[in-house]
């Protein structure tokens, strides 16, 4: 039998994922167990950079970057709230999905490259 993973809240890293059946969980671990409480949508950009969504709520949510080799997520772009989705355009822009907990509204909110917000 195959180990599982620990917590529903850790990011793996799964090699050859096209052709990938019943992997281990453990040993695949891209970051520790509860570095991203609320993982919550993924976005690959062209230099492999990953990011990932905390849908913490409250305000409290957040995008993660990280950088191979992971050693630990760095935080990129704040102030959000519940993370729905992660998408990047071609000049790097990152567009985050999220509905804010006060008062149920969906938004989508725009990062250049360095994480400052842009217009949408």
């Amino acid at each position: 039998e195959l180990a599982p993973a620990l917590t529903g809240d850790t990011v793996f890293r799964i090699p050859s994922a096209s052709t990938a059946s019943a992997l281990p969980a453990v040993g695949l671990e891209l970051l520790p167990a509860n570095a991203v409480p609320s993982a919550a949508g993924l976005a690959l950009d062209a230099a492999a950079n990953l990011y990932v969504g905390n849908a913490a709520g409250g305000g409290a949510g957040e995008v993660l970057k990280i950088t191979l080799p992971a050693v630990a997520p760095a935080p990129f772009a704040t102030g959000l709230d519940l993370i729905g989705g992660l998408a990047i355009d071609g000049s790097g822009d990152l567009f985050v999905g999220d509905t804010r907990s006060c008062c149920f509204d969906a938004r989508v909110s725009r990062f250049d490259s360095s994480g400052a917000p842009e217009g949408v």
